[in-house]
């Protein structure tokens, strides 16, 4: 007799597990880069179980949960060394290189919190649970917002980075989760800040760290410009 759960992961990339009611996807491991919901980036693949799971994952829906490793150096990563907040993301194409290895363009969709690895011989699999955004408070909110924007002309100045597609974008938008989302990946921060920041569902405490974040930055600069006036 077929166990239901291997006919389901057989036809579909994603299947509700009659025990735990929680999907499972294919998931590659990260080194050195957080993929944030609505954030589309490259990512060069060479471990051969990565690469497995975006083949299993376009051939079962294009859809893939990416989270990042704590530390990169390892090569057979187990759930205590990743990150348990990822983000599932859409595989928007995938192109093979010489050498064996594929580049992958991905677009980040939703925050989610890995429950366990099931058991897939040739890759990487989890169950999952979705992450939906919080809103604690609406009007800190949406003034965290405006302070955010109002900003961004300067910060862009200072972080070169943001290209000025990028920060029309960013004044453009209504949405204060897709604001922080898209602005957390370019800050200046290092590669353990940008995953608490993945981990903060509540978007009032995302763009609160963001903007301190931000003002940090420019205060610094302005500082050393001071620091060279006098000199």
């Amino acid at each position: 007799m077929v166990c239901l759960s291997t006919f389901c992961m057989e036809l579909a990339m994603i299947f509700r597990s009659p025990k735990e009611q929680t999907p499972v996807y294919m998931m590659m491991p990260l080194r050195d880069i957080v993929i944030f919901p609505a954030m589309i980036a490259p990512l060069f693949v060479g471990r051969q179980r990565s690469i497995i799971a975006v083949e299993k994952a376009i051939e079962r829906g294009r859809q893939i949960v990416l989270c990042t490793q704590k530390d990169a150096s390892v090569d057979s990563p187990t759930l205590e060394t990743i990150y348990q907040v990822g983000t599932i993301a859409a595989v928007l194409q995938m192109i093979k290189l010489p050498d064996g290895s594929i580049k992958v363009l991905v677009e980040g969709k939703k925050r989610c919190r890995i429950k366990k690895f099931v058991h897939e011989d040739d890759c990487f699999a989890a169950s999952i649970e979705e992450l939906d955004d919080i809103v604690s408070d609406a009007q800190e909110v949406k003034a965290l917002h405006r302070l955010i924007v109002a900003s961004l002309e300067g910060y862009v100045k200072l972080n070169k980075r943001i290209s000025q597609e990028l920060f029309a974008t960013l004044c453009s938008l209504e949405s204060s989760s897709r604001l922080a989302d898209l602005l957390a990946p370019q800050l200046e921060v290092p590669l353990a800040q940008k995953q608490e920041l993945l981990e903060l569902v509540d978007v009032k405490e995302r763009l609160e760290r963001i903007y301190t974040v931000m003002e940090s930055e420019m205060e610094i600069v302005r500082t050393e410009q001071r620091i060279k006036n006098r000199v």
